[in-house]
C-alpha cells in the first residue's frame, strides 16, 4: 500500500510542477510585444503552451 501512496504522491507532485511550468511559459509568451505576438511561431508556441497547461491541469484534477 505505501508503494501506491508514494507513486501517487510523486504523480501529484509532477503534475503540480508541470502546471507551474506551463503557467510560467504562458505568462512569458503573453508578455511579448505586439509585433512578436503577430508571428506565426508565437501563435504556434502559445497554442501548444496553453494546451500543455490545460492537459497538466486536467491531469492534476484527476489525481486529487
Amino acid at each position: 500500500m505505501s508503494y501506491d501512496v508514494g507513486v501517487h504522491t510523486t504523480r501529484v507532485a509532477k503534475a503540480r510542477i508541470a502546471c507551474a511550468y506551463f503557467k510560467d511559459i504562458v505568462a512569458e509568451l503573453e508578455s511579448a510585444e505586439k509585433h512578436i505576438r503577430a508571428l506565426q511561431i508565437w501563435r504556434d508556441n502559445y497554442a501548444a503552451s496553453r494546451h500543455g497547461l490545460e492537459s497538466a491541469e486536467s491531469r492534476l484534477r484527476d489525481l486529487v
